[in-house]
């Protein structure tokens, strides 16, 4: 990850977008929380997610906006990475992913292969952690 490397201001932004993404299908899951301890671990002050918002993702969308393209990319994968955490990439999760990708004017196709990378490295670290803990 390379969140640490990010301004205080799009680390506030990512967080808020995150948390807005965990909370879109209505439920928030232990291997959810487990991705945000991830990202609490690589970026110093992070407060809990209780405390940011997912009241005016607009403001934090466009935040992000402003940022290079490879830095929009990186942070979607880690954002579809949070989506696939808990094995429900949920339509409500979709929608809110969609809107990202239109805001942060991102190539379709490159988000889909992106989507199938994500989707294949969680996967994988699912079966490696069911036989390390057989």
């Amino acid at each position: 990850m390379f969140l640490a490397e990010l301004s205080s201001e799009s680390q506030h932004a990512f967080l808020n977008l995150a948390v807005a993404l965990i909370k879109a299908d209505g439920k928030v899951t232990q291997d959810e929380l487990n991705t945000m301890n991830m990202y609490k671990a690589e970026i110093t002050g992070m407060k809990d997610i209780s405390e940011y918002s997912s009241d005016n993702i607009e403001k934090s969308i466009n935040c992000i906006a402003e940022l290079d393209v490879q830095t929009r990319k990186k942070l979607y994968f880690e954002l579809v990475s949070l989506a696939y955490s808990d094995s429900d990439y949920s339509e409500d999760e979709k929608k809110l992913i969609d809107n990202i990708i239109t805001q942060w004017k991102l190539d379709a196709v490159v988000c889909s292969e992106i989507d199938i990378i994500a989707s294949d490295i969680i996967k994988t670290l699912g079966k490696l952690g069911e036989l390390i803990n057989e």
